[in-house]
């Protein structure tokens, strides 16, 4: 697995500090940031962010696998195997949507969607979504999260869940 863009770092820089944030989940946040920022961007060290980067931090802890929990054309994503928090919440899953090797097809959606579970800061998360041109809806609405669990009855069960979607097409809504 590549390492993470450049420009993950440099988002990093000019990021606030969530002072409860794990190292690992700082980095997260990082990345998601990056990537977000990114996504239809002049700015030459911001279009190097892949969706791809955010997984790195969880990587590299132990959170994920070397590989996909599952993949769905373009979109991969990964269920943290250990409590991972981004603004308060606790993620229950992680996409990310990019061109894949060996993968045909048109219409990809560059980006991230993070489901939330319910207990986290949603003011903070709605600055998020403004500032970095994402949407939020419930995780019942969300395609992604649809496709991912239509074989796990547990986590769609689940009441509150929201998703916080970064993609291009977000901007565009």
């Amino acid at each position: 697995m590549p390492s993470p863009s450049p420009s993950v770092a440099s988002a990093a820089a000019s990021l606030g500090r969530d002072e409860e944030a794990t190292p690992t989940e700082q980095a997260f946040a990082d990345a998601v940031t990056a990537v977000a920022r990114s996504l239809g961007s002049d700015d030459p060290e911001a279009t190097s962010a892949r969706p791809d980067d955010v997984f790195a931090p969880l990587r590299n802890a132990g959170l994920a696998g070397a590989g996909f929990d599952g993949q769905v054309d373009h979109f991969g994503w990964i269920t943290p195997r250990r409590p991972l928090r981004f603004l308060g919440y606790d993620v229950a899953l992680v996409f990310a949507e990019e061109m894949r090797a060996g993968i045909v097809g048109c219409c990809v959606n560059d980006g991230v969607t993070l489901i939330l579970a319910p207990g986290g800061d949603r003011a903070a998360v709605e600055r998020f979504a403004e500032a970095q041109r994402c949407k939020i809806e419930p995780a019942s609405r969300n395609t992604r999260f649809e496709m991912a669990t239509y074989d796990n009855s547990a986590l769609r069960a689940r009441r509150g869940l929201i998703a916080l979607s970064c993609h291009a097409g977000d901007m565009m809504e």
